[in-house]
This record gives C-alpha cells, structure tokens and sequence, in this order.
C-alpha cells in the first residue's frame, strides 16, 4: 500500500473542506494517508479519518521550551538518524546557516521519523522552505497549487517558488489558468504538471426546489469564507442597488472567516440589516439544500482559483452569476451554464441579475439543466479519483 503524507500548515476546517474530500478519495483508491500539521488546532476542525500528527513548534526562547526542544531532537536521533541527516546536510549545501537550517529542521521534525512513499503539500506555500524534506526521507514530493498560492504570494516574489519548481515531482494544479500563471512566474512546461479539477458527489445533491412564487422575495445566496478575496462587500452593493431599484430580495451569506467584522460593517452601512442573513459555517448537505432552494447564486470574487461552491450551484439547478476571477470561466460556461461578469463591476453584476429576472421561465431552466448536465459530464467523480490515481502512480 502506498504511502502518503501530506503536510498542511494548519486544521482542516470548514473552509477546507475540498482537502477533507481529497483525503477521502485517496483512502479509497487504497492509499495510506497521514496528515501532517504545522500547528496545533486553533479553530474547529472537520472531523476525518486520519491519522494526524501535529508539530511541537516554539513560540520563543524561553527556558522553558528547553526540555520539549531536547525531546524532539532524542527523538528525531532516536527514529529518524538518515533522513535528518540527509535534510540537515541538504539545506546546508544550499548555503542555508547553520543556525536556519536547525530552525528548519525542528519544523518538520514530526515528519522526518515517517517512511512516506510521496509528500504531498496540500497548498504551494506550505512547501516553501522544505524543499529537501521529500527527498531527505526517500520519497517523491508532490505539490498542490490553489488560488492564492498563485495568484497573490508571488506578487511580492516573482521567483517565489523557483526552488519548488525544481525540487517537485509532480504538480497539481485546480485549474488551467493558475497553471498558465505559474508559467509566468517560471515553471517550466513539462510533464511535471497536472490538472484535477475539483469534483462533486452527485449523490449528495438534493432535488430541486421549485421556483418561488413570482410575488415572494428573490432569493440570493453566496457561500464563502469571509475573506477580502472573495468580493462580499461589492455582492453587498449590488444587493443594495436591487432594493434601491424596487426588487425584493433576501441575501443570505453563509460561511465564516476573518473578514466577519468587515462585512457586517458592510451590511450596517448599506443599512441591509433586514435583507442579509449571516449564517456562518454550516453543514455541507445543509449548504446543498439551501443552494437547491435559491433563487440565484452570486459569487462575486475578486481572486478564485475554481471555486467549489459554483460547481456546486450549478450542480443544484440554480442560475449562477459569478466574476471573471482566474478559474471561474473554466467553471462556467457564460451564457449558456450561467453567467460571468467583470470582477469589482457592482452595476455588471446588479444588471445581470435584472436580466435573468427578465427571462422567460423555459429559458431559464435550459440554463439550469444545461449547467447540471455539464457537472455530471465533466466533474464526475469517477473521473476525479482516476485523475488522482494516475497522479500518484505515474
């Protein structure tokens, strides 16, 4: 049975639910899965079945940390001699102090006792800086690039991941464009590159909801983390130009994440207190069956590597309004499975929600049923964990 080891700067929370599933597909195609954290839980972690190990990382210098430092490295020398050595001695030939290189080490410490067949790093920055670790420890190293990883850190570091270009044997990426973006920034175009779009559980989506009664309140909904990145104070806007245009609505927003504070200020400031419900996290199927009874979902990202909860969306029958952010044109077809619209363009977005309020009801359910078809098409489960066993086998 192979063995995989993927390492994870943090828990696996509700926001990376799509890490919790990846989890799960390898462990069917019969893959050994232990998930490596950098730190200890700091938020409420999804609950997965999985070995987990988590780092023993020192917040300072004090005296003590001593002995918890000293354990470490006893054991490090008692279970895992060769690899340490290999890694230590790697960093050092790459002209990394000496003084660093013992900092790096103690950070992968609760990974370099394990025999791994691949480490895989489940986003690109968490591999920055352990680049010699997969090798150290005899195995193939393997990353995975999403949105940010791409698309925001290198803006300060053109050659950010020029080291893990080279190191990597083989690259995972969520969509086409973040690897066009990558080539921009220096990978090179070689076999080591893979596309595995994200996919669905067909059997996890509900029914359809029939449409609201024409007099009742259109229905919004955005499920997001509540981050800058995903645009919710421009959907907020629009949400606002819909009331100040006579259109009934209700916005609901489920989902958490540090940007809360910023977006109920938002919802104050527009004075949308009674239009938009902030839910929160919840449950995934409630999630599915809350998007099978909406009337439009709206994503108004600024930066999005795919985005699961389009897919998912569509998925459920319901018309998709979405910006232009990297991978959304990948999951959307414009026009024809939804709608997709300049990212920050609050009237864009507000008259094209007008114009599908316009459409007659038979145009809107070929949209619908066009864009539930093409999930089941082209994001079809089976051929997800065939992308991932060729992946990890080839």
């Amino acid at each position: 049975m192979k063995k995989i080891g993927l390492v994870l700067n943090g828990p696996i929370s509700y926001s990376l639910t799509f890490i919790a599933n990846e989890i799960r597909i390898w462990q069917e195609l019969g893959f050994e899965v232990v998930v490596f954290l950098g730190r200890e839980n700091q938020e409420e972690a999804l609950v997965i079945n999985v070995r987990t190990v988590v780092s023993l990382p020192v917040k300072g210098c004090s005296l003590l940390e001593i002995p918890t430092i000293v354990s470490v490295l006893l054991k490090l020398v008692a279970f895992g001699l060769l690899p340490t050595a290999r890694f230590f001695k790697s960093e050092l030939s790459a002209g990394t102090s000496f003084i660093q290189t013992v900092k790096k080490t103690y950070k992968v410490a609760h990974i370099l006792p394990f025999k791994m067949d691949v480490i895989h790093f489940g986003f690109g920055n968490v591999a920055l800086h352990k680049e010699y670790l997969a090798k150290a420890m005899g195995a193939k190293m393997s990353v995975s690039f999403r949105g940010a990883d791409i698309c925001i850190l290198p803006l300060s570091n053109a050659l950010l991941y020029k080291s893990v270009w080279e190191k990597a044997d083989k690259i995972h990426f969520i969509s086409n464009d973040l690897h066009q973006q990558a080539i921009k920034y220096g990978l090179k175009q070689n076999e080591k590159a893979r596309l595995i779009y994200q996919t669905l559980d067909l059997d996890l989506i509900p029914v359809q909801v029939p449409a609201m009664p024409l007099n009742a309140p259109l229905q919004l909904l955005t499920v997001a983390r509540l981050h800058w990145k995903k645009g919710l104070e421009h959907t907020l806007e629009v949400v606002s130009n819909l009331t100040k245009q006579g259109i009934d609505c209700r916005y609901t927003i489920v989902g958490d994440g540090p940007h809360e504070q910023a977006i109920r200020y938002a919802i104050s400031d527009l004075g949308l207190e009674h239009i938009v419900s902030l839910l929160g996290a919840l449950p995934y199927r409630q999630v599915l069956t809350m998007m099978s009874g909406t009337d439009v979902y709206i994503q108004g990202s600024i930066q999005e590597g795919f985005c699961n909860a389009v897919l998912e969306a569509q998925a459920c029958g319901v018309l998709t309004v979405a910006t232009n952010a990297e991978g959304i044109h990948e999951n959307i077809i414009n026009d024809m499975t939804g709608w997709v619209v300049p990212k920050r363009d609050v009237n864009a977005m507000t008259d094209k929600i007008k114009y599908i309020l316009s459409l007659p009801v038979e145009e809107k359910q070929k949209i619908k049923e066009r864009a539930a078809q093409r999930v089941r098409q082209e994001f079809y489960l089976n051929r997800y964990k065939e992308n991932w066993h060729q992946f990890f086998n080839a």
